[in-house]
Order: C-alpha cells, then structure tokens, then sequence
C-alpha cells in the first residue's frame, strides 16, 4: 500500500487559511485591530509588552540566525559514536532491548506491588469512571422495575431531596 499526494484543489483552502493567519499574526499591532476591531469595539487596550511585528522580526530572525549557524559551521557532518548504557559500551551483537530496563525496576519491592496494582488497572482513570458509571447505571435499571407506585416512589424521594437541599 502506498500513499498519495492530494490534488492541488485540495491544497487552496489550506493556502488562504495559512495565509489568513500568517496575515493576522503579523500584522495584529497595526493594521488588524485598529482597521478591524477598534471601530466595531471602540477603545483596545493591549495588555503586557506586545507587539505582533516585533514577535514576528524576532521569529524571522531567530530562522536566519538558525540558518547561518548552520551553514558556516558545517553541522552537515557530525560524527557517531558507540552507545553508552551505564558506562558499558553497547556493541550490536548484544542489544539490549528497551523493555527489560522497566522489567528490572518492576521487579524491585515496592515497584515490583505497585506495577501489579496497575497490571490490574488500579490507576486507569478510564476503566475506573467506566466500572462506575456502568455499576451506578445498573442500580439505576434495577429500580427502575415499570411500575407506576415505583416511579411515584423516585418522584417524591427527588422532590424532599430538593427541598432538603434548598434549606
């Protein structure tokens, strides 16, 4: 399976949109609010040290900086090394795998009760409100049985609770 490039139709409404906010980042200080949003607002107060053009020069010039750096030092060649895991040297033939660093710390005392707990899904927030969302709505659908004497029940029990509450 191989992917392919979107039409050119398809890129427009990116384009105008990149260039709406490139417009509006830019130009917000001296053109956009006072043209735009002063008449309709009235009087527009910028609060802190803001100001869109001298953001947007530090932006460009931060890039050139970048990019100067780049060229006249010749990062384009860097050097590799060996990795290190704990001082020893890594060699190919003897990976180590990733995984077995967290094996040696679940094995540990107080990891070793704390990564069963979560094996068991203790600190899932998701499975935890789902177990309890889903048990308060069995309770619900036990009471709830069809018989009118039943809802009367639930409809004056509501009615004192509110008027508890409201005391």
């Amino acid at each position: 399976m191989y992917t392919k490039e979107v039409p050119v139709l398809m890129w427009i409404p990116l384009i105008i949109l990149s260039l709406f906010c490139i417009v509006f980042g830019v130009l917000a200080t001296n053109v956009i609010v006072p043209k735009l949003f002063m008449p309709v607002s009235g009087e527009f107060q910028f609060t802190g040290f803001w100001n869109s053009s001298l953001v947007s020069l530090m932006v460009l010039l931060s890039i050139a900086l970048g990019i100067i750096v780049y060229l006249l030092t010749g990062l384009k060649k860097f050097r590799t090394e060996d990795n290190f895991i704990g001082g020893e040297k890594i060699q190919d033939e003897t990976g180590y795998p990733t995984p077995e660093f967290y094996k040696t710390i679940s094995e540990l005392g107080f990891f070793s009760w704390l990564y069963k707990k979560a094996e068991k899904k203790w600190f899932d927030i998701y499975d935890l409100s789902k177990q309890l969302v889903l048990g308060l709505s069995h309770l619900l659908s036990e009471a709830h049985t069809g018989m009118l004497s039943g809802y009367i029940i639930w409809v004056c029990a509501g009615l004192i609770i509110m008027l508890l509450i409201m005391i």
